[in-house]
């Protein structure tokens, strides 16, 4: 396999041995009846363990987890020069904390990753300085070598590698964030955002371009290192029916005799008394 991010799905969810009838399935070309490849996991010792790949044999993988993963798919990636297996398996949802709980809100930002209604400000890790500075190298390099040569290639490789590590990070953050909000309150609401169309680009078309094209290119790069979507969705996986998204609140409707801004956002305090906080001064999300 090239280093472009390859990626082979094996086991028996992958291959339907029955039809909707739950006939045999025969293949259109040789009329044998279509087998399926069940997934074989032996556990080595107790931080390795082997599975068998179809064409490959035994292939050796560092557990990550104190039980051998019982599912019928696992997914074999190679990206950025590394080898990487996943096994599907649905994870048991986080046990929501005793009592009554707390409830909080979350304020999704640039600056700050994740500003919580209790005035705790959350952060995702970022590439260092030095880092920036490495890939910057490596993208100059990279466009000063020949076309479709080794040496433009191998700085374009070196550039992902150190942007992996940031997406690295990003994932683990995210994963740690999201249980730590699923343990230790009853309800999460998040501000109900569309990323997709946060992100689209200005680049508009021929007949009418867009305007300031580069920088919203970096806003949007600045938006989707936060991780915001992951953060929403690993919690809702780890806490389901404890979180919600609640609007934003230029997007709600103004109460009778109020007024909206011209910041599009409406001068109402939605927080319970008790419960606000610096991050939610231009519009505070309702926690009650």
């Amino acid at each position: 396999m090239q280093d472009l991010g390859v990626e082979r799905v094996i086991g028996t969810d992958r291959v339907p041995e029955l039809t909707e009838d739950g006939s045999p399935k025969l293949n259109a070309k040789t009329g044998r009846q279509v087998m399926g490849r069940s997934v074989v996991v032996h556990q080595l010792n107790r931080r390795w363990a082997r599975v068998k790949v179809p064409g490959c044999g035994w292939v050796r993988f560092r557990l990550t987890r104190t039980d051998l993963p019982a599912a019928k798919t696992f997914r074999v990636t190679l990206r950025n020069g590394r080898w990487h297996i996943a096994f599907a398996v649905v994870p048991a949802p986080v046990a929501a904390p005793p009592g009554t709980g707390e409830v909080i809100g979350i304020d999704r930002g640039v600056t700050i990753t994740a500003a919580l209604s209790d005035g705790r400000k959350l952060n995702c890790p970022q590439l260092t300085v030095k880092e920036r500075a490495q890939v910057r190298k490596h993208q100059r390099r990279a466009a000063r070598a020949l076309k479709e040569s080794e040496r433009k290639s191998a700085e374009y490789a070196k550039a992902a590698r150190i942007k992996a590590r940031e997406a690295d990070r990003r994932k683990d953050w995210c994963e740690k964030t999201s249980t730590m909000l699923a343990r230790t309150y009853r309800l999460v609401r998040f501000e109900k955002l569309n990323i997709k169309n946060m992100t689209r680009s200005a680049s508009g078309t021929t007949e009418q371009p867009g305007r300031q094209v580069r920088q919203k290119a970096g806003l949007n790069r600045a938006i989707l290192a936060q991780g915001w979507g992951l953060l929403r969705q690993r919690t809702g996986h780890k806490a389901p029916g404890r979180v919600e998204d609640v609007p934003a609140p230029g997007d709600q409707p103004v109460p009778e005799g109020r007024h909206r801004p011209n910041s599009g956002r409406a001068s109402v305090n939605l927080n319970p008394p008790g419960l606000e906080s610096p991050s939610f001064k231009r519009g505070r999300m309702p926690l009650e």
